[in-house]
């Protein structure tokens, strides 16, 4: 096809109605989809990036690609400085299109009264880091991750959900700590639960592991707690 005129194409923008659409932004596979905040602004962008591309006859991702489009329209750069904070954008870029693509943002902040929302882009940086983090612990540094979770309030539910972690996984790291004594054991059961366990696990046949003599009268991290106290005991010298 020709490329069009200058002139024909603010005539066809001008004329431009915004379809229904769903963009494949952030998202990690196919099936998770993110819409624009301000539909109309990812669209006049994504024209202009469209009619450069179409100028200069460039692939669109060394203009710009569909999540730079996406993250201009979302979080609403007013400067230089904090486009280069867009995903693929740098200096070069910058300098090449960044007044073309600031100048429609500022354009439809002014007129719906809409400030940066750079800050945002900020916190959520931060806070995947964070959980990256916490993710990507140590074995040992995991583990006290989760004590001070625990210390500080948290449920093992709720830091389950906080790490990405099962909650067997919490309750391994927390047992760690019932059996060096840094946890109390009355923290996750009962004197009769414990006085139970015991009479159980004294009277269990010598063909019957721990964790089964257990298993019925007890939950997964019941048992998990029970066992940390009594090897702890047992190391103690204090078990009878």
């Amino acid at each position: 096809t020709e490329n069009i005129g200058v002139e024909h194409y603010f005539a066809l923008r001008n004329t431009f109605i915004q379809p229904a659409f769903s963009v494949n932004a952030y998202a990690k596979t196919h099936s998770e989809r993110a819409k624009p905040t301000y539909p109309e602004l990812y669209f006049l962008l994504l024209n202009e990036r469209n009619r450069l591309c179409e100028l200069q006859n460039l692939p669109v991702y060394l203009v710009a690609g569909s999540n730079t489009v996406f993250e201009m329209a979302e979080y609403l750069p007013q400067n230089e400085k904090e486009l280069l904070e867009i995903k693929g954008f740098g200096p070069a870029k910058v300098e090449k299109y960044g007044r073309l693509f600031l100048h429609i943002i500022d354009e439809y902040c002014r007129k719906h009264k809409l400030a940066s929302r750079m800050e945002e882009k900020a916190e959520k940086r931060q806070r995947k880091k964070k959980e990256e983090k916490l993710k990507k612990a140590p074995k040992g540094e995991s583990g006290r991750i989760s004590l001070e979770m625990y210390r500080s309030g948290k449920s093992m539910e709720e830091i389950a959900k906080e790490r990405n972690l099962a909650v067997s996984t919490i309750g391994t790291h927390l047992a760690h700590f019932v059996r060096s004594g840094e946890l109390d054991i009355a923290l996750f059961t009962t004197e009769e639960q414990r006085k139970l366990a015991g009479e159980l696990l004294k009277n269990r046949d010598e063909n019957t592991s721990e964790y089964k003599a257990l298993s019925e009268r007890f939950s997964n991290i019941e048992i998990m707690m029970l066992l940390a106290w009594v090897r702890r005991k047992n190391e103690d010298g204090d078990w009878k």
